[in-house]
């Protein structure tokens, strides 16, 4: 296996930091990218474990940070759900000039807030879309993490201190604009929804009621898994779940 680490730029110039993993073997694989969630990286171990579970079984596997996460430029002012949706067209248009790429079967793959720009991101070379643990209510989502009172300071102040993060009040008013139930309902490409049993931000409702709104969807819930698939065992039962869905809609 290959494993190399890349920058290449996003629409704005900003530099976005990569990992690439690519197989040994000659010839052209299929290709995932993987989107991390809600203020976390490339780095974090579900988005590393799956990366490389899945080179193993012959793709090529970009997973990156969005503008201001991890190693990407940019900053805090322009962090918002809009960005990257812009940031994943960038991921597609760069894998896509990849030598050893099969641009005719390629995956997107993303957590949480990941899932949801995916689902928004301009992707029409996209054969199948992995939502892992996204829950269809944005308010909701964001509410897990903060208190109503934490919203009027954000709200008044211009900004909040979230994990770490410093993150404008745009990011609130970005985020309210989509509908996540209208994305996935005009969404044409087979869809895998993933959830945990057991995740505490995103209700196992939430899933399968995209069941009843998508075209093309197939969900595989995951008995008492968390949010982020802490159980290493859940990890992988969940990279052979992917092989498996992966393989039967590119037919590899």
């Amino acid at each position: 296996m290959i494993t190399e680490r890349v920058v290449f730029k996003n629409q704005d110039g900003h530099d976005i930091s990569g990992i690439l993993r690519i197989p040994k073997e000659e010839g052209k694989h299929p290709a995932i990218i993987l989107c991390h969630g809600f203020l976390s990286n490339k780095e974090h171990f579900l988005m590393s474990d799956l990366a490389n579970g899945l080179s193993y079984y012959g793709f090529v596997t970009l997973r990156f940070d969005f503008t201001f996460h991890g190693e990407s430029g940019g900053h805090a002012g322009i962090l918002t759900l809009t960005q990257q949706v812009k940031d994943i067209r960038d991921a597609i248009d760069y894998l896509q000039k990849v030598p050893q790429v099969d641009t005719r079967k390629m995956i997107l793959l993303g957590q949480d807030l990941g899932g949801v720009a995916c689902l928004l991101a301009d992707k029409k070379e996209i054969d199948g879309i992995i939502l892992m643990n996204v829950r269809t209510d944005l308010r909701a989502f964001l509410h897990s993490f903060i208190t109503d009172y934490d919203l009027e300071e954000w709200l008044r102040t211009g900004w909040l201190d979230l994990k770490g993060v410093k993150l404008h009040k745009d990011f609130y008013k970005d985020l309210l604009k989509y509908d996540v139930k209208d994305a996935i309902k005009d969404e044409k490409v087979p869809i895998l929804v993933v959830q945990s049993t057991n995740d505490k931000r995103v209700p196992v409702n939430d899933a399968r009621g995209l069941l009843l709104i998508a075209k093309n969807a197939k969900i595989e819930e995951f008995e008492g898994a968390d949010h982020n698939f802490d159980d290493p065992g859940h990890r992988e039962q969940l990279v052979r779940v992917l092989v498996d869905w992966i393989q039967g809609i590119l037919g590899t």
